[in-house]
């Protein structure tokens, strides 16, 4: 019995060990990055059409869990006519910061399925603390995230001066990711 017993601990401790590694593959056609401000009062909402996202993650140890995210500024777009100029340099300025990226070292995940992601998201070139807050579901081999935070655009010199738009931009992200197994 203590045998049984101590191959089964074993066993246990190589499969998180191994889980600590494991990495996830993003489900683009079912994730999206998106975003969401005010111009002149109403509400334009925009997404990116391009990114990446490098993920480990293992359920039984979320600190563990790293994210980097790239997204290619370029594929922005947005629903309002009046914003159409959003990849030029004085906002997001594509053509000298065409990517922009979202690191995190950790995860805070509550038993209650809350996550907390945070890290710092680089835009424009200035690295400002950003914290993704949300729920993850994890179901055998897939995990969906619904994140969200808000960020003061004028902090990354994002449409400086602009009064019509508003400063706080929401930022949301959708993902659904499965785990690769080797």
């Amino acid at each position: 019995m203590l045998k049984r017993l101590s191959l089964a601990i074993a066993l246990s401790s190589f499969a998180i060990a191994a889980a600590a590694d494991t990495t996830w593959t993003v489900d683009h056609d079912q994730s999206a990055l998106s975003f969401a401000v005010q111009i002149g009062g109403t509400e334009a909402v925009g997404a990116f059409g391009r990114w990446d996202a490098d993920i480990t993650f293992d359920p039984t140890a979320p600190e563990l869990g790293t994210v980097v995210v790239s997204i290619d500024i370029a594929s922005v777009r947005i629903d309002d006519d009046r914003a159409q100029a959003i990849a030029d340099p004085a906002w997001l300025g594509a053509a000298d910061h065409p990517t922009a990226r979202f690191a995190s070292t950790t995860f805070d995940l509550a038993s209650d399925g809350t996550l907390t992601v945070p890290g710092t998201l680089t835009l424009k070139g200035i690295d400002m603390p950003l914290t993704l807050t949300g729920t993850l579901s994890v179901e055998n081999c897939a995990a969906r995230a619904d994140l969200s935070s808000s960020i003061d655009r004028t902090s990354h010199d994002i449409g400086v001066g602009q009064n019509a738009v508003a400063p706080d931009v929401t930022i949301t992200a959708t993902l659904l990711a499965h785990c690769v197994v080797d």
